[in-house]
C-alpha cells in the first residue's frame, strides 16, 4: 500500500483547517452594571481601559475576528493584569465575564490571551478617586 497520497491528503486537510481559524483582531467590551463613576471608560473597542481607585466594573468579553472567521464559543478568553497593586481583573462565572477594580492609582496593562495565547495587552489607566 503507498502512503504517499494519504500523507498528501492529510497535509490538505491540516492547511485547510488551519487556514480556516479565526485571526486575533481585537477584543470588544459590553458593560454589564452601572458604574457608580462618571469616570469610569471602558472602551467599547478595547483600546483603553480607566476608572477610579475603588471602583469595580462587570463587562463582559469578545474576541473580534480580522479574517472574517468569526470566533465561537470555543476559544477561551483570558484577562490578565500586569500589575494587580494597580489594577484587578476577575472571572465570573460566565465563560467571557469579567470584574474590573481599580486598586491603586497607576498604569498597567491587561494581557489578552485567547486559549492560552498572548494577543496583545489593553493600556489602563486607574485614577486618584474624585
Amino acid at each position: 500500500m503507498n502512503i504517499r497520497p494519504l500523507r498528501r491528503i492529510t497535509c490538505l486537510v491540516t492547511t485547510m483547517l488551519l487556514g480556516c481559524a479565526p485571526e486575533w483582531g481585537s477584543l470588544e467590551f459590553e458593560l454589564l452594571n452601572s458604574p457608580p463613576s462618571p469616570h469610569v471608560l471602558v472602551d467599547r473597542y478595547g483600546e483603553h481601559i480607566r476608572l477610579p481607585e475603588a471602583i469595580a466594573v462587570v463587562v463582559s468579553a469578545h474576541p473580534i475576528s480580522d479574517n472574517g472567521v468569526d470566533y465561537d464559543d470555543h476559544e477561551r478568553v483570558e484577562l490578565v493584569s500586569e500589575n494587580p497593586a494597580v489594577f484587578r481583573v476577575y472571572r465570573r462565572p460566565n465563560r467571557n465575564e469579567f470584574v474590573f477594580v481599580g486598586v491603586t492609582a497607576g498604569t498597567t496593562c491587561v494581557e489578552v490571551r485567547i486559549d492560552g495565547s498572548a494577543e496583545e495587552c489593553i493600556p489602563v489607566e486607574v485614577t486618584p478617586p474624585t
